[in-house]
């Protein structure tokens, strides 16, 4: 009878877990698709004038940023860089130290690309600071289009979701909990298995 009970509940629990990890994956599927349509309207910002986040989930590679330079010299800034409306960068930190690094080593041909000096960019009708959920949704839409996570990269950014009011909770959340380990599954697409034996080691 315990046992039967202990399956019934463990079961539950599963349940639970997954329909929270998939109500968290719509969610993110409608940001992603209202995004899209926000981003629609490309402008200009002065290079002087936009602002890099004060957290990013990866770090910058050097060796990327001068590939990224190179490339930019030749062909120009072909992803522009995607801020909120108070041009604070949500995603392409690699791309913005690039046209910085451009400036520095190669004036002239950074005057060539950008002759007035303004960077185009997605600006997204929100301020990261008052919805920083969804600038963190934003950074991993963009990012997961590019490799997988490492397991340095998926604590950082469990600790950035806890610092959003995500919690290791075993069983059922409570109302109003927010369950790391189904949300970062969700986010970069490995199982809640997974995630929580990569944040308990």
């Amino acid at each position: 009878m315990a046992r039967t009970r202990k399956r019934t509940d463990s079961a539950a629990v599963f349940a639970e877990a997954t329909a929270t990890a998939d109500a968290i994956h719509e969610q993110d599927q409608a940001v992603a698709a209202k995004a899209e349509q926000e981003r629609a309207q490309k402008t200009k910002i002065p290079l002087h004038q936009l602002q890099p986040r004060e957290s990013d989930t990866r770090p910058l590679r050097p060796e990327h940023v001068a590939d990224l330079a190179e490339s930019i010299a030749a062909l120009g800034l072909i992803e522009p860089l995607v801020v909120d409306s108070k041009g604070v960068l949500l995603a392409g930190a690699h791309r913005l130290a690039s046209i910085q690094a451009l400036k520095e080593k190669n004036p002239d041909v950074f005057v060539q690309q950008f002759p007035d000096e303004s960077v185009q960019v997605h600006m997204l009708p929100f301020d990261a600071d008052q919805e920083p959920e969804r600038a963190l949704q934003v950074e991993l839409a963009e990012n997961e289009k590019r490799v997988n996570y490492t397991r340095d990269q998926i604590e950082r950014l469990a600790d950035r979701l806890r610092s959003l009011n995500y919690r290791e909770i075993r069983g059922r959340p409570k109302e109003g909990e927010k369950a790391l380990g189904p949300a970062l599954a969700v986010a970069i697409g490995v199982s809640t298995r997974y995630v929580r034996r990569v944040l308990s080691e």
